[in-house]
């Protein structure tokens, strides 16, 4: 149920003492308020041991470790070490999932990799380290894994290398620990015999405690929040703007941390939760809404492409709602994810979609109203989501719009990256694609990113994808067009992988951001549709699927993706009646 004790919402637990019953109310313990008490300590081992013994797809094969780890030594102490693992064959280690916050102090430099192999002394290091060395050690565990620590953070192929093999350290690791609920490496996650006092910033478990009944038929019952995110269900209904409350949960990196571990404990202010390859548990013992955070296969139960896809899809939806500190990591952050869909699907990757699947992969679209200015910097060409900063949807997917039929097709996609890291960071991209093509303008625009799009005498509403402005360009006949594109900085708009360059007095160079002019031009290509939900029935009722689109400022022979926005119809096809097919490169 939900409850407003202190003025935003949260969900709580109703129960009873452990062996005491009270109507239909369940019998639950108490959440134990120290994480390094015997036991909270049973608790964790109990899983660990339940999973090492039965659980047929956590079972882990001999495996090259990571480059470097921590060797957090015995129980008291003081100095920890950082080793290359080359002369181990084998060993356990855990690896530490976590915000980084706004500055990291101590990480692994060149300059500093010497020291950090003679010893660092345990209490130095940030408090969410401190306390990952010593739940590691009460685990008898010997080694583990922090990226700062074990990543040289100022030598790009380090970097990219080890980034690059994030699905295996993660898959390798005995056990994943989960800050859930630091916002950063300076902030403790485990809680010390310490009672959360009642106030839901801080994440207060107790919310009330009333007797109910008479005599000896009465109990004890208690309400304590329940966490909302992780084995318990993710309420989509609150109303709570402030959603999601763990910090772990808006930081980029941490998702693959999440997907991708074989065995993950995540430690919040509420409750300690137990997720692997085939079960779920959590400190409360309640079996309400346990669930998988995206569906009901893990990613190793996956054996059909087309559900590898479907998860993929869902992990974009999921990603772009989150924060990372620096834009490039996009497609390295998740790129751990990709080689295991890749291995799943058999499929080319390119920039953050699918070449078996590239059909469906374009129909991605902003789903929220644009507030911020794009990155200043390539992440990646204009068709892929990770182009844009912002959260982005698969809309159409849902009600059940299948099957989806093409109108175009593509012809090509190509984008390089680099050998140490295919799937991570690209430096260009191209997509050739021929479909069903006409041109229209913009009718209006908004400073939030709301277009009305006239194509012939159809008005189409659409949120854009970024920041857009208007250039002029080039025509093959010499004159000057004014067209709908993407914003990019000055220093930007005059780099040109065609050789061409924009002098100053060019239009680009003075532009007002979010302005566009009415009647500024744009072209809009049918990529397919689906059988309308309004009318399943009737399959001439179709959801049309268009790419609005704008020239490239810098190479006018070439588009750019400016949205997508849907058209229905009844299958007359009058809009594209005056178009004609073609084929068009997208950059």
């Amino acid at each position: 149920m939900s409850f407003c004790p202190f003025g935003s919402e949260v969900f709580v637990q109703i129960y009873t003492f452990y062996g005491r019953t009270w109507n239909h109310i369940r019998p639950l313990p108490e959440i134990c308020d120290d994480h390094l008490s015997d036991e909270s300590l049973s608790f964790i081992k109990s899983c660990l041991q339940e999973c090492i013994k039965n659980h047929k797809y956590c079972r882990q094969s001999e495996g090259s470790l990571p480059t470097r780890l921590l060797d957090v030594g015995h129980r008291d102490d003081g100095v920890v070490r950082l080793i290359e693992t080359e002369t181990i064959t084998s060993a356990r280690f855990i690896a530490l999932s976590y915000c980084w916050g706004s500055a990291v102090t101590i990480k692994t430099t060149l300059a500093g990799l010497g020291k950090m192999k003679l010893g660092l002394e345990v209490s130095e290091l940030p408090q969410a380290y401190i306390d990952a060395v010593h739940l590691t050690r009460r685990l008898g565990i010997r080694y583990l894994w922090i990226d700062a620590l074990c990543i040289i953070q100022d030598c790009h192929e380090d970097w990219e290398k080890e980034s690059a093999r994030m699905s295996e350290i993660y898959a390798k690791a005995h056990l994943t620990i989960s800050a859930a609920s630091s916002a950063s490496a300076t902030q403790a996650f485990l809680r010390r015999n310490t009672r959360a006092e009642s106030n839901t910033d801080n994440h207060s478990r107790r919310v009330f405690t009333e007797r109910v009944g008479d005599g000896e038929d009465s109990a004890l019952v208690r309400a304590r929040v329940i966490s909302e995110f992780g084995v318990h269900w993710k309420w989509q209904s609150s109303s709570d703007k402030r959603y999601p409350r763990e910090p772990l949960l808006r930081r980029g990196w941490t998702l693959q941390e999440q997907l991708l571990s074989t065995r993950l404990l995540s430690i919040s202010n509420i409750e300690m939760q137990w997720t692997c390859q085939e079960a779920v548990f959590c400190e409360c013992r309640s079996r309400l809404n346990h669930r998988r955070e995206f569906g009901h296969k893990s990613i190793v139960h996956i054996t059909d492409p087309g559900d590898a896809f479907r998860l993929w899809r869902k992990v974009v939806e999921n990603y772009s709602k989150r924060v990372l500190t620096n834009p490039k990591d996009k497609l390295p952050a998740i790129s751990g994810i990709a080689k295991i869909v890749q291995q799943k699907s058999n499929s080319s990757y390119a920039a953050g979609l699918w070449t078996n699947n590239i059909d469906l992969d374009l129909l991605w679209r902003r789903a929220t109203r644009v507030n911020e200015l794009p990155p200043t910097e390539f992440i990646a060409p204009s068709f892929s989501w990770a182009s844009i900063n912002g959260e982005v949807d698969y809309y159409c997917f849902r009600n059940g719009k299948q099957p989806y039929r093409k109108s175009s097709s593509v012809v090509g996609i190509e984008t390089k990256a680099s050998l140490n890291a295919p799937l991570g960071r690209v430096e260009s991209g191209r997509l050739t694609i021929r479909g069903p093509l006409i041109s229209g303008f913009i009718e209006k625009a908004t400073s939030d990113g709301w277009l009305v799009v006239r194509l012939s005498n159809i008005q189409l509403e659409l949120i854009a994808d970024t920041v857009l402005q208007e250039s002029k360009v080039a025509t093959s006949d010499g004159s000057l067009q004014m067209t709908a594109c993407r914003w990019r900085p000055h220093n930007l708009a005059q780099k040109s992988s065609a050789g061409i360059k924009e002098t100053p007095d060019q239009p680009h160079a003075n532009i007002t951001k979010n302005i566009l002019s009415p009647g500024t031009q744009c072209w809009a290509l049918r990529l397919g549709y689906f059988v309308s939900v309004l009318k399943p029935e009737s399959p001439q009722y179709r959801d049309h699927e268009l790419l609005i689109l704008g020239k490239r400022p810098t190479n006018p022979e070439a588009f750019e993706r400016l949205g997508l926005v849907s058209y229905y119809d009844d299958g007359e096809g009058q809009l594209y009646k005056q178009g004609y097919v073609t084929t068009i490169t997208v950059l």
